[in-house]
């Protein structure tokens, strides 16, 4: 049985870990819809009716915003985001390929 001791101590390395692959993550790096120790933003992304769009909730301190991916001209953003947001991004030409959200 491992001491409360060691437990601490794993846990500070697998913490440790964590945020060294965070550090690793470049700022463009895509949010899905998950949580973790690199994002601490839920984001749910998608296309509808040719739109991208994307809800966000969670820190106040990682900026996000959305950008359109679109077939006939250069890619949509949104402007940048703090925290909780509702976003939707039209291409001018054509429906929106993806939804892509960046961290900065």
């Amino acid at each position: 049985m491992r001491t409360h001791s060691a437990m601490k101590k794993s846990a500070a390395v697998a913490l440790l870990a964590a945020g060294m692959a965070a550090a690793a993550t470049p700022a463009w790096a895509d949010a899905t819809a998950t949580n973790s120790s690199a994002m601490l933003l839920d984001c749910a992304k998608g296309v509808s009716n040719g739109d991208a769009y994307a809800s966000c909730f969670g820190s106040f301190s990682e900026e996000w915003r959305l950008r359109a991916d679109c077939p006939f001209q250069p890619d949509r953003y949104s402007s940048w985001q703090s925290g909780d947001g509702n976003v939707t991004v039209s291409c001018t030409l054509g429906d929106a390929r993806t939804a892509i959200i960046e961290l900065r």
